[in-house]
């Protein structure tokens, strides 16, 4: 029973990475071999499915994150060395918020990890996804600019879930606070 339950946890891990890949009709026959193989070692086959989800998922995100540089690069009229760079000149800062807080909310990753991405502290993109959401709120220009850069980000498959589509501000979880006693 316990190794029919683990074959069925390898089959779901198998049915979830092939979401992940891009290159789905390579990605099917080498794990088929895999499930060949590893008929009578499923954890092995759980062990390698887990390591190439991770491998793909940050695949995904990588051309993701190219995506939004490349895009945003293009609105705004800027090259990626702009971009990246550490200038604090106010249409390089904002197209950079706008690509620092995309690449949070399409990808699913930390602040951290943007931040790595993006050579600044994660502080830094949280400050960014805060400016993002008042900018996008009062800037005509910035609100034009997102809009654009979103249409285009759809047109190439990235899709931002938390975007409200009519005011372009991310929805942001709010977590309750804790009542001290």
């Amino acid at each position: 029973m316990i190794e029919i339950d683990k074959y069925k946890q390898a089959e779901q891990l198998v049915d979830s990475l092939l979401n992940y890949s891009t290159n789905r009709k390579l990605m099917r026959l080498e794990l088929a071999r895999l499930l060949q193989f590893s008929k009578e070692n499923v954890d092995d086959l759980i062990d390698v499915v887990l390591n190439l989800k991770d491998e793909y998922t940050k695949e995904r995100v990588s051309q993701i994150v190219i995506t939004i540089l490349d895009t945003t690069c293009s609105i705004c009229n800027l090259s990626k060395q702009e971009l990246l760079s550490k200038t604090r000149m106010r249409e390089i800062t904002d197209a950079r918020s706008i690509a620092t807080t995309l690449s949070l909310v399409c990808c699913n990753i930390s602040l951290q990890q943007v931040g790595r991405i993006f050579n600044q502290d994660h502080a830094t993109i949280l400050h960014s996804r805060r400016k993002y959401n008042q900018l996008v709120e009062v800037d005509a220009i910035y609100r034009d600019n997102v809009k654009r850069v979103l249409e285009q980000l759809e047109l190439n498959g990235v899709v931002a879930p938390k975007v409200n589509r009519e005011t372009f501000k991310i929805e942001l979880i709010q977590k309750k606070k804790c009542k001290s006693k």
